[in-house]
């Protein structure tokens, strides 16, 4: 299905660029006129690359040439306070609201899904659309407006600045911002406060947000509305397998074992698009799925490296650099936590070289960088040329290598990373799959160089001056939050005139610049040890009054009211009652850690006995 793009996006300028330069000149003023020429066919010549960039993509199948986005397209579904939703047609999508967040997980077809969107959006919708990729923002020093900008300058936009920053306030466009948990983590507030400054300044506008589950990234966006992305379905994901080209035996047995037993077997893996697509590749290779997704990813790459080119039956390209698998899977886990760590996700063509040539220092194996480059690109294919740009064929695969290298080093070098990870990539433990790959790639190891390290560690800082547990709880919240109050805006649900006891909520407002990692590590334990131990009468009761927050807060606007600064609970017993009190539900994973402690302590101790046990029987012998 072949859609003429090209003549819809004229008529869509055409339709559209009297209204946009109406707020820029006077209409039928000299300068008005010379500006519509100019600017319909900017605007035409944007839109018309964009389609030809947006309707054609590479993905880990199609790794040699893009190919059209709707030859392999699925609808996606998409929920809201358990209502679910086609974003099949973009008007359906906008009916929800000008202010939309789209979450989901890894691999779960977000980008794909904001291609589709824009390319509707000209198709039925009477607006502009606009996407930028916001990992583009790391790398520059630039406002949020200027990269949008400068994302439309890539593609054949050439009128000036000045114009398009006036246009915005026509209301003719639909902004898709994708990949927000991509941006650095110094510079998202940044970024987030300019999103929303536009969003009330330009309130005529859509706003759409695409980023990876996590529940803090948007906290404070009172207005936006989360959509979750749902998982495929059994009939979508047989569907989504079938549109995909790939050696026909091979795919038509893959889909009877699909619909037979495998996506009962392994629904986290088959209902997700991108691990769904990984299966496919992996099949021909190995007759059983692994459970752990460590063990999943590392067949992937197995077979991206032995098979090259599985769309094409029997066709096999051969390596520049001749190296043995294991070195090849040595050197990308090199560079992958080389890039990881410099939260770079895509790079230019001297910045892969560079990674390369560290490469071969970290892992000490010779190999020529541009064959390497060659191989990376060409026959595995698990980074792909993306414009001007290297990038990997999906972000998870970076992931998952540089968490190979921290498993590979020594534990003093493995506990280095890890207090980098904590101190500066605090998306790791939000968004981020490495420290998940960590722990269940070397659980005990993880324990003993990070985790019991971390915990004692934390402890320690509590303590510190601390006269009375209530001092602890403050200043382990103060840490991380600037201020809390209250909320009358449900998930998605516009609040009424009256207030609705239901819809309240006291939240958190997280500090722009948190003080130290704590919260996350705390919260990253606790998911991964729950129900290990009972912390029985430490457990805080949760509370309801507001009497003290109402007393003390400074009426806010955009959904929330009676905004306290954590600042003042330090001076007020009733205050700081009342706010360790709508803290509980943080402060009883604090307290469920810390009981943690001694059961982790133990068994490192009796798992030490033991070995040393072992050892005393094989001397003996």
């Amino acid at each position: 299905m072949n859609i003429d793009f090209g003549s819809i996006a004229s008529e869509l300028v055409q339709n559209n660029i009297e209204r946009i330069i109406s707020v820029i000149y006077k209409k039928g003023s000299d300068q008005f006129n010379q500006l519509l020429i100019r600017s319909g066919a900017a605007y035409k010549k944007y839109l018309h690359e964009s389609v030809k960039k947006y309707s054609r993509v590479k993905t880990i199948l199609y790794r040699d040439s893009p190919v059209y986005l709707y030859d392999f397209y699925l609808d996606t579904n998409i929920s809201i306070n358990d209502h679910t939703y086609s974003a099949s047609n973009m008007n359906g999508v906008l009916e929800h609201g000008h202010f939309i967040n789209f979450i989901g997980s890894a691999g779960s077809g977000k980008s794909t899904l904001f291609k589709h969107l824009f390319l509707d959006t000209i198709k039925n919708t009477s607006y502009i659309p606009i996407m930028v990729e916001l990992r583009e923002i790391n790398n520059r020093d630039q406002t949020l407006a200027e990269c949008l900008f400068q994302s439309m300058c890539n593609l054949g936009f050439d009128l000036e600045y000045e114009y398009f920053s006036k246009s915005i306030s026509s209301g003719r466009y639909v902004f898709l911002f994708d990949g927000f948990d991509e941006i650095d983590y110094q510079k998202r507030n940044e970024v987030s406060k300019q999103l929303l400054e536009m969003s009330d300044k330009f309130p005529d506008n859509y706003y759409l947000i695409s980023a990876r589950k996590n529940d803090q990234i948007f906290t404070g966006w009172n207005k936006f509305i989360d959509f979750e992305i749902n998982p495929l379905e059994k009939i979508q994901a047989l569907q989504l397998v079938s549109n995909l080209t790939y050696d026909p035996d091979i795919k038509d047995k893959f889909l009877a074992e699909l619909e037979k037993k495998l996506f009962d077997e392994h629904t986290s893996f088959a209902s997700n698009p991108l691990l769904l697509t990984i299966m496919l590749i992996t099949y021909s290779q190995y007759a059983e799925i692994p459970d752990k997704i460590h063990l999943f990813y590392g067949q992937a790459f197995d077979a991206l490296y032995s098979q090259h080119d599985a769309t094409k039956s029997g066709y096999k390209r051969r390596m520049k650099t001749q190296l043995a698998s294991d070195d090849f899977k040595s050197v990308v886990a090199a560079i992958s936590i080389s890039s990881y760590l410099d939260r770079v996700f895509s790079m230019t063509s001297d910045q892969l070289l560079s990674y390369l040539s560290q490469a071969k220092d970290l892992v000490d194996i010779d190999f020529n960088v541009d064959d390497f480059k060659a191989d990376l690109v060409e026959s595995v294919c698990l980074i792909m040329l993306d414009g001007l740009e290297y990038k990997y064929t999906h972000r998870s695969f970076q992931e998952y290598f540089a968490a190979k290298f921290i498993v590979s080093v020594n534990d003093e070098d493995q506990t280095d990373i890890l207090r980098i990870l904590s101190s500066k990539q605090i998306s790791s433990f939000r968004v981020d799959n490495v420290l998940n790959l960590l722990f269940e790639m070397d659980k005990e190891r993880f324990e003993r160089n990070f985790i019991i390290p971390m915990i004692k560690e934390m402890i320690s800082w509590l303590e510190d001056g601390a006269t009375s547990q209530e001092e602890k709880y403050i200043r382990y919240i103060d840490s991380k939050f600037e201020s809390f109050g209250i909320s009358y805006i449900a998930s998605g649900v516009e609040d009424e005139d009256e207030e609705d006891d239901e819809a309240r909520r006291v939240v958190f407002m997280h500090r722009p610049s948190p003080a130290n990692s704590y919260y996350e590590i705390v919260k990253f334990i606790f998911e991964k040890y729950i129900g290990i131990v009972q912390i029985g009468t430490e457990l805080l009761p949760s509370y309801h009054q507001v009497d003290m927050i109402k007393k003390y807060g400074e009426e806010e606007s955009d959904g929330m009211e009676f905004l306290v600064s954590t600042d003042r609970i330090r001076h007020d017993t009733e205050l700081s009652k009342e706010f360790i009190g709508h803290a509980s539900f943080i402060l009883n994973r604090l307290n469920y850690v810390i009981a943690l402690l001694p059961v982790l302590e133990q068994k490192h101790k009796d798992k030490k006995t033991i070995k040393e046990l072992l050892f005393k029987i094989r001397s003996s012998n």
